[in-house]
């Protein structure tokens, strides 16, 4: 496997999956997730896509994303709100396109460009 190729995998492996085992372990452990907690990790989430991305606009679309979780996260009837089932959510579609945009930016820094990790 080229470094190339390893830089992308590790990258990715880091920034983009290895954040999402705490949720997954809740996920697994858990019956009922609150969506107020679902929200609050979505936008830790998406704001350290941000900050690992080079991208301004990636960048700024990630803080604006955030900031809008980080304010539903305040309404009450989130708090006794189940997020299941996942595929209903928006904040679920939010989560993929967003790590989707910064894998495909991991691919040009990293196979494109040759950038290491």
């Amino acid at each position: 496997m080229s470094d190339k190729t390893q830089n992308f995998l590790v990258s990715v492996l880091y920034l983009v999956v290895l954040p999402l085992v705490p949720f997954f372990v809740e996920l697994i452990s858990e019956e009922f997730i609150a969506l107020s907690s679902y929200l609050l990790f979505s936008s830790v989430y998406i704001i350290v896509i941000g900050t690992a991305s080079k991208n301004k606009a990636l960048f700024a679309l990630c803080l604006v994303v955030a900031l809008i979780l980080s304010m539903l996260n305040g309404v009450k009837d989130y708090q006794t709100t189940n997020i299941f089932p996942l595929y209903s959510s928006p904040v679920s579609y939010c989560l993929i396109i967003i790590a989707t945009m910064h894998v495909i930016e991991r691919w040009n820094r990293h196979i494109e460009s040759g950038e290491p990790f």
